[in-house]
């Protein structure tokens, strides 16, 4: 699917989540963005496995993909878990107590030492576990999309989209829904996977760094802001 302009994360997934009921009401779905790093990709995998597994055993929550915090990022989302383990102990399944979208400093040192998690945006679960949750915390939303046909093609969809999505407002999904429902998610960490979010240039830069490829561009950073400066 194409959006017809951007409006934030929650359109583009209640509209992949409403073709795809339309599609198999009872699928298992999972998002996964396009712009993360993982160092250790076999482990990550095996992670969505697990939710999968999870998922496929009668878990009926929306499960999110966590990475233990290793220092007190603003610019991501923050899990805290319940202290107790949930029924579904052989898959790891944890309780969400609290979620935080991008945290003054302050409170970010605050979930670190208390060892939050950080949110990889990877999110597993059953399609009416996602659409339940959307139409819960943005009924208004919800019922804005859920009245497209979907044809299946992409252009005609695009073409039905596109009156709605200029109609609306940008929503978030971490903050409409994450932070406003905790008690209907769960949480699989995923251990030490190398996870980072690739949107801000040093942290792109770090994993570049941290590899033998990409040296050339590690090196033109450098110039660029050592230039920069030097130029006040």
């Amino acid at each position: 699917m194409v959006q017809p302009v951007g409006r934030g994360t929650l359109p583009a997934i209640l509209c992949s989540l409403l073709k795809i009921d339309r599609l198999d009401p009872s699928a298992a779905v999972a998002f996964f963005p396009a712009d993360h790093h993982y160092s250790d990709e076999c482990n990550f995998i095996a992670g969505v496995d697990l939710a999968f597994e999870a998922v496929e055993s009668g878990e009926e929550t929306v499960i999110l993909l966590g990475a233990p915090a290793t220092y007190a990022e603003t610019e991501y989302g923050w899990i805290e878990v319940e202290a107790s383990i949930s029924t579904d102990v052989a898959a790891g399944i944890l309780r969400v107590r609290r979620f935080w979208e991008k945290p003054a400093p302050p409170l970010a040192a605050e979930l670190f030492e208390k060892g939050c998690f950080w949110n990889t945006f990877v999110m597993v679960g059953r399609v009416r576990a996602f659409l339940d949750l959307i139409q819960s915390c943005e009924a208004e939303l919800y019922d804005v999309f859920a009245k497209v046909d979907f044809e299946g093609d992409a252009s005609a969809d695009a073409d039905a989209l596109r009156p709605m999505f200029h109609a609306i407002q940008p929503v978030d999904l971490s903050t409409a829904l994450l932070a406003r429902a905790p008690e209907r998610l769960g949480v699989l960490c995923l251990g030490q996977v190398g996870w980072s979010d690739l949107g801000h240039p040093d942290r792109l830069i770090a994993v570049l760094s941290s590899t033998d490829q990409g040296n050339k561009w590690v090196a033109l950073w450098h110039r660029h802001v050592a230039s920069r400066a030097s130029h006040g």
